[in-house]
């Protein structure tokens, strides 16, 4: 049976993937561990099977600076240890962890993207990323 992904992917013969999709809330994640595990680690599992079963090898993943936690210098270098400090920062590490070892596995292609709010803060708070909130770790 396919899934929806692999209907869209096999329909519009997808060559690269873009994943920018997740629950973004630290504070959510904090109250509800399991649903940002399961909609960040574990729906990117079934997006990378997907990639896997397709052919498709190329993988850009947007994952935050949160899987570093309280850095020990800013600007916070790539090489920086990763010690998330919430569930959120925790399920896209785990992801990127998982999409290293799919990459390893299947010859695909990836690029991480670590970074803190780039969009900036929802200014009515309707996001609960406030203006005045600090950088998500």
């Amino acid at each position: 049976m396919k899934t929806s992904v692999e209907g869209v992917s096999a329909a519009h013969n997808v060559e690269s993937i873009i994943h920018f999709a997740g629950s973004v809330v630290v504070p959510d994640s904090m109250r509800d561990p399991l649903a940002y595990y399961r909609n960040n680690t574990m729906t990117t599992r079934s997006l990378l099977n997907t990639a896997v079963k397709r052919g498709i090898n190329r993988f850009i993943f947007s994952s935050t600076a949160a899987v570093y936690g309280n850095p020990d210098q800013v600007p916070v270098p790539e090489h920086a240890p990763t010690r998330p400090l919430s569930p959120y920062g925790s399920s896209k590490l785990m992801t990127e962890i998982m999409l290293h070892d799919t990459a390893s596995a299947h010859g695909m292609n990836y690029v991480v993207l670590r970074y803190f709010n780039v969009a900036g803060a929802d200014p009515l708070a309707a996001s609960a990323l406030r203006p005045s909130a600090r950088p998500i770790c």
